[in-house]
């Protein structure tokens, strides 16, 4: 099994603190396609992982019929605090899978930055 990490980065303007409203292990629905590893066939459509349920979830290539499986491993999200810079979102750990193409999804806050 391979961890893959999610990183994220943001145009900041007197903002900081971008993630996922009540954090990124708090419910948010987390949107790839993915990436077989034996074909390179990418799925139709994006598949659905939510940190509500971490359990791992088997996919069935449509190009090649391998099994895998993926599920989120949560507890290292954290938020952008810098314009440019990146913060890890989530891990995820992929089995005969890669994820591609991830789709933003759910609420997001900041903290509103004041200069004096």
């Amino acid at each position: 099994m391979v961890k893959f990490a999610l990183k994220i980065t943001a145009k900041l303007e007197n903002a900081t603190d971008l993630q996922p409203a009540g954090g990124a292990d708090n419910g948010l629905p987390y949107l790839f396609k993915l990436q077989c590893t034996t074909c390179q066939a990418v799925s139709d459509n994006h598949i659905c992982l939510s940190t509500s349920d971490p359990s791992s979830t088997t996919y069935k290539c449509k190009g090649c019929n391998a099994q895998g499986s993926a599920s989120l491993v949560i507890g290292y999200g954290q938020p952008v605090t810098k314009s440019g810079q990146y913060a890890t979102l989530m891990h995820v750990n992929c089995d005969g899978f890669e994820p591609e193409d991830f789709t933003f999804s759910g609420d997001w806050a900041c903290r509103s930055v004041s200069y004096n």
